[in-house]
């Protein structure tokens, strides 16, 4: 299209008049007269429909790297997390597996973002399940089209049918099965997206224009386009028309915009700065031009002439001379080092060279500065440094936005995904939130949570849902760590109880070999008279190893036992004779109970063991000697001196040591 008839808007009202140059006064016959002296030259080149300049957003987004940044931010920053308010678990796993991995929904949601910030509108529709069937005419038996041999021919599927064998035109529909693994989202390009929008009633109506690249498919019969594709598609571009979207099946989230005459439509960020793209382009250009002509310099030799009165150029053959040069820059160029002697002096001058001076960096900078800040982006969300505060207005700002997107995109899921595929497939719907949005360096925000929590103002799930964690899974976590901590104690006790139980099976084993080796080292007399083995000491810090106190408490307690059963009566020492007694008496202060005399002890149980049958003084002397080993041995002894008074009594003779004798000071009263 040439520039004298570019039109403006569907009207194809003339922008500028004809035959006229691009000038502001108008007045040269071959230059164009501008509308306004507020507009410029990009305005001349400004897309003259919707469609055509949807085409250039795509344009710049694929090819500005400014732009594309800008867009793919905005859509990456305000992705969080869903959650799934319900207690039944089982439903809480189905659909958060349906959206993590069947419907990649954090993917998706990028990429929607991307149309809705590059575009201003996003469409999406949910594509279920479903297999092409061919119908016979004939039998009326129905086959899957990737079962059946046919030929894809005027929009039709011809062949022979196996059952049959009625040859021609199958009946074709779509059998749509329950199948949740290929439940698929679909992002329609908004470029073949035509809208009609009714002012008055605010009704909207979508179609849809088979892309190019399509129509070609299907028209060629590509099996695993047609047979995968609703066969209302090849309705469509059978008849020429476009697809009239459903509204049930069809979710449109557009940027906001002022009432014009293409509302229905979002608008783009990229829109208000076209114009400054233009005018970015051509600094690029300009800088471009400078690195091509004046970064590198252009080094020019000659013949120096050394005097006013030497005239070089007379005198020498100048096409010798530059030969010459020639030969010694091409050696210099093979070796660095190389010195070449010249008979006159040579002379260079530079052309070119300056092109850091020429470069618009700084212009660059400010105009890109200029285009984010357009786009309605803080240029520090861009280039660095932006920082959180309280009284930061842009960071408000950009966060108000986001949160008005994020509403969308609440509504999307909410009113559009979840009750349709929950129809779908016959499931129930549960109430679904994102993780709330908040700046990843709010750190004053989440420490008053936490002081709430602490207050008991605000439960534990409000706080993790602020910090972006499910409390539920946490919950999970803190349980199954709890019982693993409890299963380590529990296998740590039983181990060491272990332990312990073994090192009491060895001690025994070793207290038996040392009594063994004790009877083993007594005399022959002593094993005759039946005294019990001497006793060997317990290795310090070892089981059954007991202090004196504790041998004397044992003492009382085994003195109290007999005296409840009436063998021995308790005696009591006055304290003034409780030194003496323990000084003379030839028993040790630990083989002494408190308030017991164990000699006069000892006497009373042999006179009433005297008193008791054969077999019974027996069964009592062998639990005295497990129970009382001490108390057994001096019985022992006063049933040995109660025999030998018995024998010296009958003739037999007395022995030659005299037994020790007490002192009245001695005696217990």
């Amino acid at each position: 299209m040439s520039i004298d008839t570019f039109q403006f808007g569907p009207a194809g009202d003339l922008r500028f008049a004809r035959n006229v140059g691009r000038s502001i006064t108008g007045e040269a016959l071959s230059a164009i007269r501008y509308p306004s002296p507020f507009f410029d030259i990009a305005h001349t080149y400004l897309p003259s429909t919707f469609k055509s300049m949807l085409r250039w957003c795509r344009y710049y987004f694929m090819t500005n790297p400014l732009i594309n940044v800008v867009c793919y931010k905005m859509a990456e920053y305000p992705i969080t997390d869903w959650v799934f308010d319900t207690d039944n678990e089982q439903l809480r796993k189905k659909w958060d597996h349906l959206f993590t991995t069947i419907l990649n929904f954090k993917k998706y949601e990028i990429e929607a973002g991307l149309d809705y910030n590059a575009y201003g509108n996003s469409f999406t529709s949910i594509s279920f399940p479903f297999r092409k069937m061919l119908k016979c005419k004939g039998c009326k038996r129905s086959v899957p089209a990737d079962k059946q041999k046919y030929i894809f021919r005027d929009f039709k599927f011809e062949g022979e049918c196996y059952t049959c064998g009625h040859s021609g035109a199958f009946d074709v529909y779509d059998h749509y099965i329950r199948s949740v693994k290929d439940i698929r989202l679909i992002r329609w390009n908004p470029e073949y997206i035509t809208i009609e929008h009714n002012e008055a009633t605010g009704e909207t109506r979508y179609y849809y224009t088979i892309a190019p690249m399509m129509q070609n498919d299907i028209r060629m019969g590509k099996r695993h386009i047609v047979e995968n594709i609703p066969q209302v598609f090849i309705e469509a571009l059978r008849n020429n028309k476009a697809l009239l979207f459903s509204r049930d099946n069809l979710f449109h989230m557009k940027r906001p915009t002022i009432a014009q005459k293409d509302k229905g439509w979002g608008m783009p960020m990229i829109l208000p700065v076209l114009k400054d793209t233009f005018y970015l382009q051509i600094l690029r250009k300009a800088q471009e031009a400078i690195a091509i002509e004046h970064i590198v310099p252009m080094r020019v030799l000659y013949p120096q002439t050394s005097s006013n009165s030497a005239d070089v150029y007379s005198t020498v053959n100048l096409t010798q001379w530059r030969d010459k040069i020639e030969q010694e820059v091409l050696r210099w160029r093979l070796d660095n080092n190389y010195i070449p002697i010249l008979p006159i002096p040579v002379g260079m001058q530079t052309v070119g060279g300056d092109g850091r001076a020429l470069m618009l960096s700084q212009e660059y900078r400010v105009w890109a500065e200029h285009i984010v800040a357009g786009m309605g982006v803080p240029v520090e969300f861009i280039f660095g440094g932006l920082q959180y505060s309280a009284s930061n207005v842009s960071l408000r700002i950009l966060e108000n936005h986001f949160l008005t997107e994020r509403s969308q995109r609440k509504q999307l899921i909410c009113d559009f995904l979840m009750p349709n595929i929950a129809a779908y497939l016959g499931w129930e719907t549960v109430p679904v939130h994102p993780t709330k949005f908040k700046m990843a360096d709010d750190l004053q925000r989440s420490a008053f949570y936490l002081q709430l929590n602490q207050s008991g103002k605000i439960c534990d799930k409000s706080l993790l849902e602020d910090t972006g964690l499910d409390s539920v899974k946490e919950s999970d976590m803190i349980a199954f760590e709890q019982k693993r901590v409890l299963k380590q104690q529990r296998d740590q006790a039983v181990a060491q109880a272990g332990i312990q139980g073994e090192a009491q099976v060895v001690m025994g084993k070793y207290q038996a070999r040392a009594q063994k080796a004790a009877m083993t080292l007594m005399g022959p007399e002593q094993q005759a008279a039946g005294l019990p083995a001497p006793e060997q000491p317990a290795p310090a810090g070892m089981p059954g190893q007991m202090s004196p106190d504790s041998q004397g408490q044992m003492m009382n307690s085994q003195m109290g036992q007999m005296n409840q059963a009436g063998m021995v009566q308790p005696i009591e020492i006055p304290p003034n004779q409780q030194a003496l007694a323990g000084a003379q008496s030839p028993m040790t202060a630990d083989q002494q109970g408190g308030g017991y005399d164990v000699m006069m002890i000892a006497q009373q149980v042999v006179g009433w063991l005297n008193q008791l049958p054969d077999h019974e003084k027996q069964r009592e002397m062998v639990k005295m000697q497990q129970n009382n080993p001490q108390l057994y041995s001096l019985v022992i002894q006063l049933l040995q001196q109660t025999d030998g008074a018995e024998r010296s009594s009958a003739g037999q003779p007395l022995p030659e040591n005299k037994p020790p004798r007490r002192g009245a000071e001695a005696a217990s009263i």
